[in-house]
């Protein structure tokens, strides 16, 4: 549908803006500040064992950022893919390294690394007996609304089932 500009009404545009600007500021209000360590749950996906921890997607004030804790068990990895966003990423517990864009980075409990945006990667557990934690924040939120996000997967986590009930590793 194409509008001539000229027929818009500038208080029509006016009272649009400040509807949203109400609704913003609403959700804001309202929006959770605290995501208490008692509401830790864990889940499985195609990239890795998370726990979603700060979302707009679970009615935190927030837009453009969200932030997980990622758990790997002894001996495990991720699924190797890349996305539009980028991420920042703190160990919290265990060693381990990732691979990103194919050089090897080693990382450490109190380590903090980024993952930039379109970049191969995947995450590894260098233990065969500790798991270990990594806690990251990235803008995936800010290129979904953008329309800019995609996330590419190359190979995924050994231990995802889809909703079918099949597993990646028998997939």
């Amino acid at each position: 549908m194409s509008v001539n500009p000229a027929d818009i009404d500038p208080n029509e545009v006016s009272a649009r803006f400040d509807a949203q600007m109400k609704d913003i500021e609403s959700a804001r209000q309202q929006g959770r500040i605290v995501a208490p360590a008692d509401e830790i749950a864990f889940g499985e996906t195609k990239m890795q064992y998370i726990s979603l921890r700060i979302s707009p997607l679970s009615g935190f004030a927030i837009k453009t950022m969200h932030a997980h804790l990622d758990e790997m068990a002894p001996g495990a990895r991720s699924g190797r893919h890349r996305h539009a966003s980028e991420a920042i990423m703190y160990v919290v517990e265990g060693a381990g390294y990732s691979v990103i864009d194919d050089v090897r980075h080693d990382w450490s409990v109190g380590d903090a690394f980024v993952v930039p945006a379109n970049s191969w990667h995947q995450h590894f557990n260098a233990s065969d007996t500790n798991r270990t934690r990594v806690f990251t924040v990235s803008n995936w939120p800010l290129t979904v609304a953008t329309g800019l996000g995609y996330m590419e997967n190359s190979e995924v986590n050994a231990r995802f089932v889809d909703n079918a009930g099949k597993s990646a590793a028998s997939a």
